[in-house]
């Protein structure tokens, strides 16, 4: 993720945002309350990752296999660039705990083209195939550009419409003009709310403006990107708080994805986050309903050493 990437400055903090009113009272709506928090990376890092948590002669057949042992969830980014095969997510399946959760990016050919009806049966032919993965279907995922301005409001509402009930989704904003005060347009909020569909919220410190604490439904997904720097951990902080006061209301599923841009850093990143969350949230409730997934790897304990 390219987005806000920049050099944190030494010693200025970057809280969260507190939830604003529309948040609030969203809180109080009845949730299903299955509370679960899954927590993963954007990509498989197959290279990168060798002798960390995959065996240096790991074959790539066997790489989300051995994902799936340590982190939960996975950011789906490949499919943005080219829609998997139904055959290949059967393939998938197959590697996974019932438990794990993909979240799967909506193709450029319809992010990049919704004012076009071709985006409509394009988007409705990625769902088709995306359905194949089950219960193992977290969310999908559309990112709009940092040109997408809200002046395309109008644009974008009716390609929503059009498309709702297929797949659980969720969007994604960069463009100043949706936000104000860290919560999205009031008009976006109720679209998203009534038909269905959740937001993404990005965390980046190059662009503030566009961390959001906005809530339409009864999962939402964060992007984290990480910097090397102290704000890390205080964000991580933030977040295992907030988290837990959205849980605690009864929201039934958080997704947490870190990026960094240097990769081999991504793993210990993750873990870090898994175990913060875990040491906040376990005593409360088995670590199962949690995470779904144990939190100490199977072949790579040096991993998880604190």
């Amino acid at each position: 993720m390219h987005f806000g990437r920049c050099h944190p400055i030494l010693e200025k903090p970057y809280p969260l945002p507190q939830d604003g009113p529309r948040t609030q009272k969203f809180l109080r709506l009845p949730f299903s309350g299955r509370r679960k928090v899954f927590v993963g990376a954007p990509i498989l890092g197959h290279e990168e990752w060798k002798g960390m948590i995959y065996p240096e002669n790991i074959r790539s057949s066997r790489v989300l296999e051995h994902y799936s042992q340590v982190f939960n969830s996975l950011e789906l980014n490949s499919s943005f660039y080219a829609q998997p095969s139904g055959s290949q997510i059967k393939k998938w399946k197959q590697a996974i705990d019932p438990n794990f959760r993909f979240v799967a990016k909506v193709p450029r050919k319809v992010s990049e083209n919704i004012s076009s009806s071709q985006a409509v049966n394009d988007f409705a032919d990625f769902a088709g195939v995306i359905a194949e993965f089950g219960e193992n279907l977290g969310l999908a995922f559309m990112q709009l550009s940092e040109t997408y301005s809200k002046d395309k409001a109008g644009q974008l509402y009716s390609f929503l419409n059009k498309i709702k009930g297929q797949l659980p989704l969720a969007v994604e904003l960069r463009h100043p003009q949706w936000f104000h005060d860290h919560c999205l347009a009031d008009d976006l909020v109720n679209h998203l709310y009534v038909n269905g569909f959740v937001p993404v919220i990005t965390d980046t410190i190059g662009k503030r403006y566009a961390l959001h604490t906005s809530l339409t439904g009864q999962k939402i997904m964060i992007r984290f990107l990480a910097y090397d720097h102290d704000s890390d951990r205080e964000r991580f902080a933030d977040w295992v708080m907030r988290i837990e006061d959205w849980l605690s209301h009864g929201m039934d599923e958080v997704y947490f994805f870190i990026h960094h841009e240097d990769h081999k850093k991504i793993p210990r990143m993750v873990q870090e986050f898994t175990r913060m969350i875990f040491r906040k949230l376990g005593h409360e409730m088995d670590h199962r309903l949690i995470l779904d997934l144990d939190v100490t790897p199977v072949h790579q304990p040096t991993l998880f050493t604190v």
